[in-house]
């Protein structure tokens, strides 16, 4: 990951109940996809996002490229099991990225 991307780690707002910050040892040990998983179509509404790319693991999702925006979602047993989500900053520009600003 380069200096100009970050990554942000979507988690269900049941799991963090309204708190404003997760201790990172919560944070790491969190089974947080288990009861909750997104709508039936999410394939289909992140790749109206970004294009579908080529994974290297049966078991992850990859939305965008790996050298800009990009979103993996992390399969376990065919379920969701995380949901990354990284940002390129070279190019963040709110007139380009429709629907993602409103």
């Amino acid at each position: 990951m380069a200096l100009w991307q970050f990554d942000i780690e979507v988690i269900p707002a049941e799991r963090i109940g309204g708190r404003p910050r997760i201790k990172p040892a919560e944070f790491e040990t969190a089974d947080r996809w288990s009861d909750r998983q997104p709508p039936g179509d999410y394939r289909e509404r992140l790749a109206a996002l970004l294009p579908r790319g080529r994974s290297w693991s049966e078991e992850m999702l990859l939305f965008g490229t790996r050298q800009g925006d990009r979103i993996d979602v992390g399969l376990e047993q065919g379920r969701v099991g995380s949901v990354r989500v990284r940002i390129d900053c070279r190019t963040a520009s709110p007139r380009s990225s429709p629907g993602c600003w409103r």
